[in-house]
């Protein structure tokens, strides 16, 4: 029998949410369990995320920091990554929803729709718009986003690396369901989550998982939170 090949989740985004935000693994542990996926940083409620076995953080204006093995995270979730998808080229798509839908036509994402799957795209953004840290002060390209408590980022004409994930809700109930990303410039001046995108063009590949491995720290905090045996990142 084919061992299963799951995605590997170390803490709780309802802890998380709750204000447990002390780091319950490094960046070097959750690369023992893969080289692509997300993470949140220690003390904060700020993305990372992996890719090709380095992993990224946030910084205050929006740039990508790559994160060192003795790093702390809060949240992780990682895989894996074989690329064994073929690789596909699209040119023109107009939106994230269309991108989206796209991914979901894919025949490895469609037979297994129950299935936690993750992708990652190399390519051009017509134009973007990214979420990020609370930045200390506004600068003209940030708009306030009073609302998440976040700086919001639109810019033109990039290129980089989309990380996304799609995490079904029956095995997940807080998740949507839907593709979540998170963009990384190809110079790393330039990180966030990906809230908006028009002219995408995108050479992508698809990961699919059996399932996801959930393991919580062993830490008081946990012990004495009540989790109600759901997690999400």
């Amino acid at each position: 029998m084919t061992e299963a090949r799951c995605l590997w989740q170390m803490g709780s985004a309802r802890a998380v949410d709750a204000g447990l935000t002390m780091a319950c693994v490094s960046v070097g542990e959750a690369l023992r369990h893969g080289d692509v996926g997300f993470a949140r940083q220690e003390g904060t409620t700020d993305p990372a995320v992996f890719v090709n076995g380095v992993c990224y953080r946030i910084g205050p204006s929006c740039q990508a920091v790559a994160a060192g093995p003795k790093e702390g995270l809060c949240l992780c979730l990682v895989a894996p990554f074989d690329h064994y998808a073929p690789v596909f080229l699209e040119s023109g798509v107009d939106s994230l929803d269309g991108l989206g839908t796209i991914l979901d036509q894919r025949p490895e994402v469609a037979k297994k729709r129950n299935h936690p799957q993750l992708m990652v795209g190399a390519g051009t953004l017509g134009r973007a718009v990214l979420s990020g840290p609370r930045a200390p002060q506004a600068v003209d390209d940030q708009l306030s986003d009073a609302a998440l408590g976040k700086t919001v980022v639109q810019v033109s004409d990039v290129s980089g690396t989309i990380v996304g994930r799609r995490i079904p809700s029956c095995l997940v109930p807080d998740e949507s369901g839907q593709w979540c990303y998170t963009f990384v410039g190809e110079d790393h001046r330039l990180m966030g989550r990906l809230l908006g995108a028009s002219h995408i063009s995108l050479a992508c590949q698809i990961d699919v998982y059996d399932g996801i491995t959930l393991c919580l720290p062993n830490q008081r905090a946990y012990d004495e939170m009540d989790l109600d045996g759901r997690a999400r990142i």
